[in-house]
């Protein structure tokens, strides 16, 4: 069973081992940034009780298998608060049918709407065409990122229930 949920303290260990998987991926793609253990397990503790971010892991069957990690801010333009993409993944033996990337974004766009978010952010990185697809099929883009707005029941939400 597929299930969505904010991640705990207790998640650390998984998520590391995801974290790994996603830094190779990511250096394949001609990545600059270095992954460093040490560096992402004294932040995911920091982060994870941070008021500033909503980290999201998605299980199937009891593992977690992604995650969707957002910074929450208000632009220097406006007071309306939006959630911002800073990392979404899935382990590559998931990701065949896309459910539990959109399991994923439906939950970061609930958290994130439930702490007052007008507006949820997201992109991509060079070299991630599914990913950039199934953005670019729900989302209005804005530059190099996607603006999904959160005020209203969106179409994108009521097609990924079906």
């Amino acid at each position: 069973m597929l299930e969505t949920r904010i991640a705990t303290y207790l998640d650390i260990p998984r998520l590391e081992f995801l974290m790994s998987l996603h830094w190779e991926e990511a250096m394949r793609h001609s990545s600059p940034l270095q992954y460093d253990s040490n560096t992402c397990i004294k932040n995911l503790y920091r982060f994870l009780i941070d008021d500033g971010h909503l980290f999201i892991v998605v299980e199937q069957d009891g593992v977690i298998v992604g995650y969707f990690w957002l910074y929450v801010a208000a632009p220097h333009f406006t007071d309306e608060v939006y959630a911002n993409e800073q990392y979404i993944f899935v382990h590559p033996a998931y990701r065949k049918s896309g459910r539990c990337f959109v399991a994923l974004l439906r939950r970061a766009a609930d958290a994130a709407r439930s702490i007052g978010c007008k507006f949820l952010q997201v992109g991509t990185l060079g070299g991630v065409e599914r990913q950039e697809r199934a953005y670019s099929k729900r989302f209005k883009k804005m530059g190099s990122i996607y603006h999904i707005p959160l005020t209203e029941e969106s179409e994108w939400l009521q097609e990924s229930q079906q």
